[in-house]
């Protein structure tokens, strides 16, 4: 057991680095803990650049994974088998620990464990006798027991994952959520977002150069790429100007992500397309920002999201058929004429007060 009475606290933070919804999600938590009170440890694979940007405080990074995610075929296709292979590595390797997690948090004096959304560390930190978080809105047991089904190391990689969640001194579940009843000591927050503080419409049209008669659509599809998409028919939309951090093909305007964070850049445009997952669309929800998005049911989370945007009353769906082919005019016309209200959006802020309580910090 770590004695923490008379030190500084500090949280070992362990993000997922499968996508950016992880990172996204924990370092506003992070950002709202005062960094002259509270030392923070991350430990991911995620984007170094992205995290230390959007915590906004000094953090300490490190490069290691303790989780996999599915492996993704494409935007659209989960590969299982590569998936199953990879989180079989993993755990193999944490299995073969031999303590040497714990011992690191040990030596660097670490008071609190929080999980975005990796099993092993909760397991680790109820073992030191320190409290461990866990902040999600899924775990890998929800994302991967469809798919176990009469495979034995499979379905004991899952058990695996189970009991060391059930570690949990804490569970803060946002909503787009699984139930979790699995879960122990659950504590449902609100969403986890940042609301943009600026309406830079006017600043975001001379950057893009569009015409005052076009309207602003921002492309947020993820890492995966538009590789497939019929982008010479979105540049025959007319009205529309698409603005996007990574190139579409040619038919969007790139903008700087560290000049305008999502949050500013959403609440700039008229409305967003972009893949279904839980940042894109808390962000939409959070700034009352109407979005176009397309399905993927092979995802196990999907059902979630959609029932919670669908809800809200922000979102209409696409065909993936129509996605791919560019044929967005009618889904387009039916999102910008919605007007959604925002949604609260004070998790983060939630989140770090219920940490702050377990440190024993005012």
């Amino acid at each position: 057991m770590i004695d923490s009475s008379s030190k500084t606290p500090v949280i070992g933070w362990f993000i997922s680095g499968h996508g950016l919804g992880h990172a996204s999600r924990s370092t506003q938590v992070i950002r709202r803990l005062p960094a002259s009170q509270v030392r923070v440890i991350v430990f991911s694979l995620a984007d170094r650049h992205f995290i230390e940007r959007e915590c906004g405080r000094p953090v300490r990074v490190i490069s290691r994974s303790w989780d996999h995610g599915p492996v993704q075929a494409s935007g659209f296709e989960i590969d299982w088998e590569a998936s199953f292979r990879e989180c079989l590595r993993v755990q193999e390797s944490v299995e073969n620990d031999g303590g040497a997690l714990g011992r690191f948090l040990m030596s660097e004096g670490v008071t609190l464990v929080v999980s975005d959304i990796s099993p092993y560390p909760l397991a680790v930190a109820s073992r030191l006798g320190i409290p461990g978080v866990c902040i999600t809105n899924f775990t890998w047991c929800d994302v991967l027991a469809p798919c176990t089904v009469g495979d034995k190391r499979r379905e004991d990689l899952i058990t695996a994952y189970r009991a060391d969640y059930e570690c949990a001194s804490l569970t803060l579940r946002t909503p787009l959520s699984f139930p979790m009843n699995y879960m122990p000591h659950r504590q449902d927050i609100d969403l986890i977002a940042t609301c943009g503080v600026r309406n830079r419409r006017a600043e975001l049209r001379q950057s893009v150069g569009a015409r005052d008669d076009e309207r602003l659509v921002c492309l947020y599809l993820g890492l995966w790429g538009t590789g497939d998409l019929d982008t010479e028919r979105l540049r025959s939309i007319r009205g529309v100007r698409f603005v996007s951090y990574r190139p579409v093909g040619d038919c969007a305007s790139i903008v700087d992500p560290d000049l305008w964070p999502f949050e500013d850049l959403i609440t700039s445009c008229d409305c967003v397309m972009c893949k279904p997952g839980y940042g894109a669309f808390s962000s939409c929800m959070a700034n009352g920002v109407p979005c176009l998005t397309y399905p993927r049911p092979e995802f196990a989370e999907y059902h979630y999201l959609r029932s919670g945007v669908d809800a809200w009353g922000g979102a209409v769906h696409l065909p993936v058929s129509d996605m791919m082919s560019g044929n967005w005019l009618t889904g387009l016309e039916e999102t910008l004429s919605l007007r959604p209200e925002r949604v609260s959006s004070d998790g983060a802020l939630q989140g770090a007060h219920y940490i702050l309580d377990l440190l024993g910090v005012s």
